[in-house]
């Protein structure tokens, strides 16, 4: 329940809704998988942390070192970056960005965030399918 939320939260936030929503949903979860299934996790905080977008570029606001960066990556960097904040707050894990980066080469602890971060990749396609 708590991922359907976060989810809902997430597309209130970017204001997604019809056909939009059902298109970023399919890139979201195919770009998201394939980095995934590469460990690639860091390359999702830092497509972040050029982000343009500025309704989700709040949703991180407290990690300083994304404020001044650009972005050039897509929507699905964005999603991606909003749910592994999600996952990483659940296991306590969203700290500073020096320390978090180094936890995410541990295994089992990337492991756990990749599992964790589906879930809520799960949820934000379900809710975004259902407003399509």
């Amino acid at each position: 329940m708590k991922e359907v939320q976060a989810a809902l939260k997430f597309r209130e936030k970017l204001g997604i809704k019809g056909d939009e929503a059902a298109g970023l949903s399919r890139k979201a979860k195919r770009m998201f998988s394939m980095t995934l299934t590469e460990g690639a996790i860091s390359s999702f905080l830092f497509a972040y942390s050029k982000a343009k977008n500025e309704n989700v570029k709040k949703l991180l606001s407290n990690y300083e070192e994304y404020k001044n960066l650009e972005k050039e990556e897509g929507e699905w960097g964005l999603i991606a970056a909003f749910l592994i904040k999600e996952a990483l707050s659940d296991m306590k894990l969203d700290g500073d960005l020096v320390n978090l980066m180094n936890k995410l080469h541990e295994k089992d602890v990337r492991m756990k965030v990749e599992r964790a971060t589906l879930r809520y990749l799960e949820a934000l396609g379900k809710v975004l399918d259902a407003y399509s």
